[in-house]
């Protein structure tokens, strides 16, 4: 079959179809959101900020392909994650502030506007710092997990590696590289 989802939830399936335990790497949206809390980021920064980061994908399956569907996707996003004390007035000023631009639709298909970029816009710097949050919760959970198991399979999407390469390098050693032929 052909699936539509992450990686992560196919492996999951996948393991549970065979009985083989499944560990998520991923934290919780709340953890990620208590420690961007503490580098002084508001709850509309990690809102919105997720609310944009969805939208090329959303336009890649069709449901955003127009600036006239952008209000309709971000209630229906603020009410999925329980937030509709957030008006769309409170998105357009917020966005207008952060980014120092009016809402353009073919800004927001880009999917450059929350590329992880260290000294980027704000958007790809709270990208980038969502990032580190999140490869330093999945090496934690990789390090734990070899500690209690003797063999492990890690999955994850191919832009965890190269961030987390030299710790996992410095934890396991060199990797050798099997040859598929």
């Amino acid at each position: 079959p052909q699936w539509k989802c992450s990686e992560g939830l196919y492996v999951a399936h996948l393991a549970s179809q065979n009985k083989i335990n499944f560990i998520g790497g991923e934290p919780s949206d709340q953890a990620v959101y208590q420690l961007l809390k503490a580098q002084n980021y508001t709850k509309k920064d990690f809102l919105f900020f997720n609310f944009i980061q969805q939208l090329p994908q959303y336009h890649r399956e069709g449901c955003f392909k127009s600036e006239a569907d952008l209000y309709k996707l971000f209630i229906q996003f603020m009410k999925d994650w329980q937030a509709t004390e957030f008006t769309y007035s409170d998105f357009e000023k917020w966005y207008e502030e952060r980014v120092s631009a009016s809402i353009a639709y073919k800004d927001l298909i880009d999917p450059n506007i929350s590329a992880p970029i260290k000294h980027g816009t704000y958007l790809q710097q709270l990208s980038s710092r969502i990032s580190g949050i999140r490869d330093q919760h999945i090496i934690s959970v990789i390090f734990k997990t070899l500690t209690a198991h003797k063999k492990v399979l890690v999955v994850y999407g191919h832009s965890h590696f190269p961030t987390q390469k030299d710790v996992l390098i410095q934890y396991l050693g060199k990797p050798s590289y099997v040859s598929s032929r």
